[in-house]
């Protein structure tokens, strides 16, 4: 159970987890820890967000949280929506958007949908 915690925590941080330590057995079973590890990430965040709340300006504080979380996670979400948006504005067949969606390169409408994402999130914070 500990080793899939370990590989859970290898894939949702960027903390420096060896991936030698566990199997292929291991990937289901760190699902049931993506909770947990969310939880304690967001309020290690708040918490730095309190610490700044006090040293900065509103707009500086929001600005180094959100590096701050893509930091921590290794902007995997963000990589997610890249590709999801390449494949899905791409106007192509259902074959091609899932080559698209498997490529490691960034097309244009995937940076746009950051840029994009990031600038909404820094509005609301």
């Amino acid at each position: 159970m500990f080793k899939s915690f370990l590989m859970a925590l290898s894939t949702l941080t960027c903390l420096p987890i060896p991936y030698r330590l566990y199997e292929n057995a291991d990937a289901k079973r760190s699902a049931a820890f993506y909770p947990l590890i969310g939880l304690v990430l967001g309020l290690v965040v708040a918490g730095f967000a309190l610490l700044l709340n006090e040293l900065f300006s509103a707009k500086f504080n929001a600005l180094i949280i959100l590096f701050l979380t893509q930091a921590i996670s290794k902007a995997f979400h963000l990589d997610g929506l890249a590709d999801c948006a390449d494949a899905f504005w791409s106007s192509r067949s259902k074959e091609r958007k899932l080559e698209i969606m498997k490529d490691s390169h960034i097309g244009v409408m995937g940076a746009l949908a950051i840029v994009f994402i990031l600038l909404a999130k820094y509005v609301f914070y």
